[in-house]
């Protein structure tokens, strides 16, 4: 049985959207990626495709899937998609190149479509660790695509003389953040480290227009180094972190931890726009506080779910909980426009509450 991902750029006026479609991932002998860009006529009920590209792939496990695609990313300067994909099987691009899983048994590719949806170029990054739900890109009004992630082994080489090493020696997961210029050469990496025994875990990054870069995290550590001028110590043991970059050289400009000592379970989410507002989501048990008199409690001996507002200096502006509690429940992804509205993507399997109050119904979405 074939199985295809489907990747869909709907462009109508100014208004460019992405969904990600998944099926039928289990007992494939052979596995399409197809990517479609598709332009949508204010008129048209089907729009027509502009290009697809696809990505096959020859899994050696009967549930495998051979390549999953963790992120997505377009430039409006020269309309390019970026793409981020792990692999655990051979994959195989329209333009002849063919990638092999390193010993480790997957690797992660980053890849670079142009707008009449040819590649450009492929960066074979390897294996950098068993963390690719974390791995994430953004583009920003500068040509070029930001990658970051997790990784536990000694390096990474990024090509171009770029690379970063682990900062301990023993137990230890860090972040790499490195930007990539438009013709695949490295630019520059950084880390996110706190010494042995310590653990971060990426949960978004984002840029603006004004040449900042944004990256959220989760720290299990008392210490965190983000560069020189950016080192913390004395932290709470577990929480969440809000770092700002200059787009340009990836130096850090600013780091804020907005809700200190707060039993954060995982930032997950991460958003902002030009305005220097920020939304950010994830999940926390006991108590939330964010200060400025913002506050959430989680169900007892349960997990909360919470979406905030902030600004760029780390403040929060506003806070809400989402529900439902105890039933499943997951937040897929947020967004913010230019006029400060957030926007929610999730899952769930019981009625949708904000604040304890219900706002969906589950049974009147199916009628």
């Amino acid at each position: 049985m074939a199985s295809c991902e489907l990747i869909f750029n709907c462009k109508n006026l100014q208004i460019e959207s992405l969904i990600r479609i998944l099926n039928m991932k289990h007992f494939l002998a052979f596995q399409v990626l197809l990517l479609l860009a598709v332009c949508l006529p204010a008129q048209s009920i089907y729009p027509p495709i502009i290009w697809n590209s696809g990505i096959s792939t020859t899994p050696t496990e009967p549930d495998e899937a051979g390549i999953d695609i963790l992120d997505i990313a377009t430039e409006s300067i020269t309309n390019s998609v970026y793409v981020l994909a792990r692999c655990t099987a051979p994959s195989s691009f329209p333009n002849g190149q063919t990638f092999t899983p390193t010993p480790n048994g997957e690797f992660l590719l980053l890849i670079k479509y142009n707008f009449q949806g040819g590649i450009d170029w492929i960066k074979n990054l390897g294996f950098v660790g068993f963390f690719s739900e974390s791995t994430k890109v953004c583009t920003s009004n500068m040509e070029g695509v930001y990658l970051t992630g997790v990784f536990s082994i000694p390096s990474i080489n990024f090509g171009n003389g770029v690379s970063v090493n682990l900062g301990c020696n023993n137990s230890c997961e860090e972040i790499y953040l490195a930007k990539f210029a438009a013709n695949g050469q490295a630019q520059w990496a950084k880390t996110v480290s706190g010494g042995g025994g310590a653990f971060f875990i990426t949960a978004g990054i984002d840029a603006d227009n004004a040449g900042n870069l944004y990256l959220a995290g989760n720290y299990n550590s008392t210490k965190a180094t983000f560069g020189p001028n950016f080192v913390f110590t004395n932290l709470p043991q577990n929480g969440f972190f809000l770092a700002n970059y200059n787009a340009l050289t990836g130096n850090p400009q600013a780091v804020h931890f907005p809700a200190p000592g707060s039993e954060i379970g995982g930032l997950a989410h991460l958003a902002v726009n030009d305005n220097n507002q920020v939304v950010l989501s994830g999940d926390f048990t006991g108590t939330l506080n964010f200060g400025n008199g913002l506050s959430l409690t989680a169900p007892p001996n349960d997990l909360g779910y919470f979406v905030a507002g902030l600004n760029t200096n780390g403040n929060a502006l506003w806070l809400r909980s989402l529900g439902p509690g105890s039933s499943y429940f997951i937040v897929e992804g947020i967004d913010i426009d230019q006029e400060g509205q957030a926007y929610l993507a999730m899952d769930a399997s019981d009625d949708l509450l904000l604040d304890n109050n219900p706002v969906l119904n589950t049974n009147s979405v199916l009628t």
